[in-house]
């Protein structure tokens, strides 16, 4: 139809037709990706065929360096290639040997091998699992048996080179906006990483002093010190310390004055995770107080003495 000739209206009504099914979404394929073809790896047990020419058809598996070794072709590194590249690749070697003229070959993949994901941290069943492509990051942790009681809910993910990108580690949140630690894709040969939870130190006059884990939701000073029971008798809570380790490594200490916070009196400071809470013993305190025990004690026996000497 020439430009300036009318349209027909068979062609009219059909080019309006079209129109409204990829208005409708009936036709998406130009907006639907196709999801990326698998790479060959060393374990890979493949089948060769080559047309008419059935001396060369072989089942082999990719060696550890990602080879095979087939007649008249000799060598051919695959890993790292599509189906269709390693078919383009076994091919030019037959040519090029001389054996074949126009070679067509087909390479069936029998078996894929699994790429191992390293998974370490605070995990129920740490070590190595195999997969074949790309795995949800949570799918991998249910693999690994799911996270430790008390974990933190930070994972760092080391994904290895690809192409022209280097390898690269990045953080994740699991607990992050939107549930966008769904969205992380492991790659095989990535490392995974559950990061441990932080730790509080709480020392001194208290009455359970220990190593006590540091919740996600953060911690303030009393918090802390009633984790460790209180304070105990003769503690000198006015000169409490609150000991944080910084980035490079230097240690600063505060001095709080925790009878004044317990009062609300002054305001209960917020901790970070690693820092070390130190409640020492009021020096004329302890003395008074073992003054008294050694009373006691000493009531105690002569109340006993008498008991015996008036028997």
């Amino acid at each position: 139809m020439s430009p300036g000739a009318p349209e027909s209206g068979l062609r009219r009504q059909f080019r309006l037709a079209l129109l409204v099914v990829c208005a409708a979404g009936i036709l998406p394929a130009q907006q639907v990706a196709a999801p990326p073809p698998l790479h060959l790896a060393a374990g890979d047990r493949i089948q060769i065929r080559v047309f008419q020419t059935p001396e060369l058809n072989t089942t082999t598996q990719l060696g550890a360096t990602g080879a095979i070794v087939m007649p008249a072709a000799g060598r051919v590194r695959l890993s790292g290639l599509t189906i269709a590249q390693a078919q383009r690749a076994i091919a030019r070697r037959l040519w090029a040997s001389g054996y074949l003229l126009a070679p067509q070959v087909t390479v069936l993949v029998k078996r894929y091998a699994g790429l191992p994901v390293t998974v370490l941290g605070a995990v129920r069943a740490p070590g190595l699992y195999w997969v074949r492509s790309d795995w949800d990051l949570f799918a991998i942790l249910a693999r690994a048996g799911g996270l430790e009681a008390g974990a933190g809910e930070e994972v760092l993910i080391r994904q290895p080179a690809e192409g022209k990108q280097s390898a690269r580690t990045v953080a994740v949140s699991l607990n992050g906006p939107g549930g966008a630690a769904a969205d992380i894709a492991v790659r095989p040969r990535a490392v995974v990483q559950v990061v441990a939870p932080g730790q509080l130190y709480i020392g001194g006059a208290v009455k359970r002093p220990g190593e006590f884990p540091f919740p996600a939701t953060g911690l303030t000073l009393l918090e802390a010190v009633s984790l460790a029971g209180g304070a105990a008798m003769g503690a000198g809570s006015g000169r409490t310390w609150i000991v944080s380790t910084m980035p490079n490594g230097r240690r600063i200490r505060r001095i709080v004055n925790l009878g004044a916070v317990e009062s609300g009196r002054a305001p209960d400071p917020s901790l970070e995770p690693f820092d070390l809470v130190y409640v020492p013993m009021n020096t004329g305190k302890k003395t008074l107080i073992r003054g008294l025990e050694m009373a006691v004690a000493t009531g105690a026996a002569i109340i006993t003495g008498l008991i015996v000497f008036r028997r």
